[in-house]
């Protein structure tokens, strides 16, 4: 798959001058009838890979799959997620109660924040 797809890094070699093999993760839909990739990261092979930061990547794709939220950097399934902008005011009680305006640098109301944790 990586000579495939082109991704191995010719900076990254052994001492006999064999490429490393990188590790890649793919995520895909397959509820969806046109399996979608929703992510592809690539490790290169001076990269230790972190699962759980792919776990982390996971839980927020089926968070924002489900509900009309996205994951803000560092998210965690403990932390609050931000309501999507296309959720209008009068929706956000109904479908997310007890949540707090977050106000950003340009002195803005940009966005709400889910207070609580999700549980899926």
């Amino acid at each position: 798959m990586p000579l495939l797809l082109g991704t191995l890094d010719p900076e990254e070699k052994d001492k006999k001058g064999i490429l490393f093999t990188c590790r890649t993760v793919f995520m895909i839909n397959k509820k969806e009838p046109q399996k979608r990739m929703k992510l592809s990261m690539l490790y290169p092979a001076s990269t230790g890979r972190n699962f759980d930061k792919d776990l982390s990547v996971m839980d927020s794709l089926i968070v924002t799959e489900t509900r009309q939220v996205a994951t803000p950097a560092g998210w965690n399934k403990e932390t609050p997620c931000t309501v999507l902008p296309k959720v209008t005011d009068e929706q956000v009680p109904k479908l997310f109660p007890g949540t707090h305006w977050i106000s950003v640098s340009c002195d803005k109301d940009y966005s709400q924040a889910i207070d609580w944790p999700l549980r899926f």
